[in-house]
């Protein structure tokens, strides 16, 4: 699990890193959300280990374990649709 828990944060920082501003007067929940989802969606779907096989790979064995790459893309999207709705 290791391998792929950073991924769904590097998610996050790279939509981050486009609209960066220092000012600390507001609280969002968009990257710990993003970050939660990211992680609980691509492990849950498409993690293909010893020790649990997701519902894509153990349907279709050919993809393999893409929970890497799919935590990043789920996190961004997420980060991206909830982030307007900062106070």
């Amino acid at each position: 699990m290791p391998a792929f828990d950073p991924t769904p944060w590097r998610g996050e920082v790279t939509r981050v890193a486009e609209k960066w501003a220092p000012n600390t007067s507001h609280v969002s929940w968009a990257g710990p959300i993003a970050m939660v989802a990211g992680v609980v969606l691509s492990v849950w779907l498409f993690s293909n280990q010893e020790q649990y096989v997701g519902l894509v790979p153990s349907r279709v064995p050919e993809v393999g374990d893409i929970a890497f790459e799919v935590g990043f893309v789920i996190s961004a999207a997420v980060y991206t649709a909830l982030r307007p709705l900062r106070r």
